[in-house]
C-alpha cells in the first residue's frame, strides 16, 4: 500500500514525502527507515490524553 501511495505521489509531481511516528513505535520507525525514509532530528509533542512525542521522516521521491 505504501508502495502505491508513494508512487501517486510521484505521479503527481513531488518531490519529497513526510511523516510523523511515535517515537516510542520502533516497528514503525524501523519500517520507515527500510522504506529509506530519513529521520530529520525534528520532535513534537502532542497532548493525546497523554503527552507522547513524536518524530518527523522524510524521504525523497
Amino acid at each position: 500500500m505504501i508502495e502505491f501511495a508513494l508512487e501517486q505521489l510521484v505521479t503527481e509531481k513531488y518531490s519529497k514525502v513526510g511523516l510523523w511516528v511515535l517515537n516510542t513505535n520502533e516497528n514503525a520507525i524501523n519500517f520507515y527507515k527500510k522504506m529509506v525514509f530519513s529521520d530529520t532530528g525534528i520532535f513534537k509533542e502532542e497532548n493525546l490524553g497523554e503527552v507522547v512525542t513524536e518524530i518527523f521522516f522524510t524521504k525523497e521521491l
